[in-house]
């Protein structure tokens, strides 16, 4: 009985133990995916070592403070200073070739103690870093103090601002077709200083060129101001073809954005030996500008600006075929104006003022505009100390209807031929006739 019970008892617990077994749990594979993390690259500085003239494709002629490779790449810096070491070299003042294609630095140092040619053989570009940002305008991008630059491609500065203190960039009568271009994009800045002279590279300026210089830039090369581009004279020193140049063979200053003089003193002039073309803004905003050269303004949207006691100095005469021409206040021109077409505003919109021009007044179409206001004791002149000669149209605008009481002298000036006179009245709905009688003075007499 007992034996029965045992075996009752084991079959059950068979039973049990031996029951069809349930569904495997799910057995979850991941995988495990190694990335390939690049290294950290940052800027490296080479300085050149070159024991005789070399390219800088020659890692050997480099001393560097970087490993991991031999030639200079993206967003490095690179160093012409004689004496100085790094990475176990020396730096010698021996020719050097820029032969590296596409290359972009962050920083070019050109030290004063380097007298030796740095060749553009390939594009070069400054003002760039690491991850192919450019700089900002406050960022420095290097900088030449002594040495010179030239080649058969360009010099472009992409970004920060680079500082010319010495050196020459270019080669006077270089031929032209086989000499690359100085270009300064929009967003970077070129600071011209101290005892930069030479320039003997075409200029093509998109960013801020800014010439505080201890000398004149002499210069043989053409220079465009792009419409985004501002070059800006803080100094009584200004631009000159070399001594000896005729005038038929000038270099050109084409301005499409703004030249502007902004400094010096308020009697200096900062001279410009150059055939000039006027197709931007003009601003002449302290001091003076002379231009010994030819001088023309053309294009709707161009502008020169005179502002209260500053002066536009001329050898010959600054002929103005569209655009504007303002005077504020009280302005002066050193030699002739011709106005062709565009619109001369003596004192501003609705602004009296005195404009004096030292020799010929000339006007064959275009607008004189001039603003009379009986309020003020001084109306609108313009005081001419040769001949003047008029057409096209003067416009008046009599100031919040204050119309003068009395015969207004608007042009003083011996009127060439003596009954020369404005084709077109713009009066503003103002009644004036013109007193003709005396050959030296143009008058305005207000009617009933």
């Amino acid at each position: 009985m007992f034996f029965a019970i045992i075996t009752c008892v084991f079959m059950l617990f068979s039973l049990w133990t031996f029951r069809l077994p349930t569904k495997a749990p799910r057995v979850v594979r991941r995988r495990l995916v190694l990335e390939t993390l690049e290294p950290l690259i940052l800027p490296a500085n080479f300085l050149w070592a070159g024991d005789v003239a070399g390219d800088w494709s020659e890692s050997e002629k480099w001393g560097k403070d970087t490993t991991e490779y031999g030639v200079p790449r993206l967003g490095d810096v690179v160093i012409l200073n004689p004496g100085a070491t790094l990475g176990g070299k020396v730096g010698t003042n021996t020719a050097t070739n820029a032969n590296l294609p596409n290359l972009k630095l962050m920083k070019l140092v050109i030290a004063p103690t380097y007298t030796e040619t740095l060749f553009l053989e390939e594009h070069l570009k400054v003002g760039v870093d690491e991850d192919n940002v450019v700089l900002g305008e406050a960022v420095s991008a290097g900088g030449m103090a002594g040495g010179r630059i030239r080649g058969i491609k360009d010099l472009i500065f992409a970004g920060g601002n680079f500082t010319w203190g010495d050196g020459v960039f270019g080669m006077r009568l270089f031929p032209e077709d086989n000499q690359g271009k100085l270009v300064v994009n929009s967003g970077a800045v070129l600071n011209i200083q101290l005892a930069a002279t030479n320039l003997h590279m075409n200029l093509y300026n998109s960013g801020k060129v800014n010439q505080t210089t201890q000398n004149d830039v002499i210069t043989d090369s053409n220079i465009t101001n792009e419409a985004s581009g501002t070059y800006t004279l803080n100094t009584d020193k200004g631009l000159l073809a070399p001594t000896g140049t005729a005038f038929e063979d000038l270099p050109k200053f084409t301005n499409s954005g703004t030249l502007k003089k902004a400094a010096g003193s308020s009697s200096g002039f900062s001279s410009i030996w150059m055939n000039f073309e006027n197709h931007g803004t003009l601003d002449i905003a302290v001091g003076g500008v002379w231009f010994l050269g030819p001088a023309v303004q053309e294009g709707a949207t161009a502008t020169t600006k005179l502002s209260n006691n500053t002066t536009l100095k001329v050898t010959g005469t600054y002929y103005m075929e569209a655009g504007k021409f303002e005077t504020m206040s009280y302005a002066t021109i050193i030699g002739s104006l011709q106005v062709n077409g565009g619109e001369f505003t003596i004192g501003g919109d609705a602004n009296p003022g005195v404009v004096n021009i030292s020799n010929n007044y000339t006007q064959t179409g275009g607008k004189l505009t001039i603003s009379l206001d009986n309020a003020q004791p001084t109306q609108d002149y313009m005081v001419v100390g040769n001949t003047v000669s008029l057409g096209g149209t003067l416009k008046v605008i009599t100031v919040g209807g204050r119309r003068p009481t009395a015969p207004v002298t608007i042009i003083s000036g011996s009127r060439s031929p003596a009954a020369s006179n404005f084709t077109n009245f713009d009066l503003g709905g103002v009644v004036y006739t013109t007193d003709l009688s005396d050959m030296s003075k143009y008058k305005l007499v207000p009617g009933p």
